[in-house]
């Protein structure tokens, strides 16, 4: 991690390794620069868990964008700072899945996520795919177009089988105006409830919708489900300069509680 060197292939050895005994794999502390990315499908990467604490990645698009860490089933990172505020993916995603995703999960610890502000969105699940569990604790969200959190889910699972709690964490300056709507947090869509949101204890700051665009809306938290929370958050600046909708928390659920 020298800051210099691109160090994504040795990053995915080290990935493929730790996950192939069920290993925690410990980031030495640096500035580490990725250059491609990781598909768990393909490199056979179906656990990840590791600690980042001290570390930094850059990510340098040069050779095109990509996908850093997608369709990875279980997935845990504790601590580092993912992204830059000065680049980013661009046309890609930091953590996406595309294919496959059924009862798969992502737990987040102390990570603080950043991009130039190109970037559309850090976490995303397509269509048909992503993860089943959220739990998303204690971590920052800067500088993207579309929002921070996206999971569109699977319109055949069960809700039951759903749980999604992000607490204690930060987003801040989201939003675009290129005629695209933006929410810091998305869970789920009109034929995918999800069961059991909590959305605690968390900031939200400027997410806006600017320049003359139409058919866009604006929202700190998006929610389709049944039994959803959304305790103790401090939300300001949400805004839409065309007019249309601009809502700071929007919940289409059954047996939903929004307080403090």
């Amino acid at each position: 991690g020298d800051g210099v060197t691109d160090d994504a292939a040795a990053v995915k050895a080290a990935m493929q390794y730790a996950s192939s005994v069920s290993a925690v794999l410990y980031w030495s502390a640096g500035t580490y620069v990725i250059g491609s990315g990781v598909d768990g499908t393909i490199d056979g990467i179906s656990t990840l868990y590791m600690s980042m604490y001290g570390v930094t990645v850059k990510f340098d698009t040069s050779g095109g964008n990509f996908n850093w860490l997608a369709n990875i089933d279980d997935l845990y990172i504790e601590g580092g700072i993912i992204g830059e505020s000065g680049a980013d993916l661009n046309g890609g995603i930091t953590i996406r899945w595309t294919t496959g995703g059924a009862y798969s999960m992502i737990q987040l610890r102390d990570v603080q996520f950043q991009t130039g502000g190109t970037q559309s969105r850090c976490i995303f699940g397509d269509t048909g795919n992503g993860p089943t569990t959220i739990d998303i604790q204690n971590c920052e969200f800067r500088n993207f177009t579309r929002g921070a959190i996206e999971n569109r889910l699977d319109a055949g699972l069960s809700n039951s089988e759903t749980r999604a709690i992000i607490s204690g964490c930060y987003f801040k300056n989201m939003g675009n105006s290129d005629g695209n709507g933006c929410s810091a947090i998305m869970l789920g869509r009109n034929d995918a409830m999800l069961e059991s949101i909590h959305i605690t204890n968390c900031t939200f700051r400027n997410i806006e919708i600017s320049g003359d665009v139409t058919n866009t809306d604006v929202h700190a938290v998006l929610c389709y489900g049944e039994s959803v929370v959304v305790d103790g958050c401090h939300i300001e600046n949400i805004s839409n300069d065309y007019g249309d909708d601009a809502e700071a928390i929007y919940v289409k659920a059954a047996y939903s509680r929004i307080v403090n």
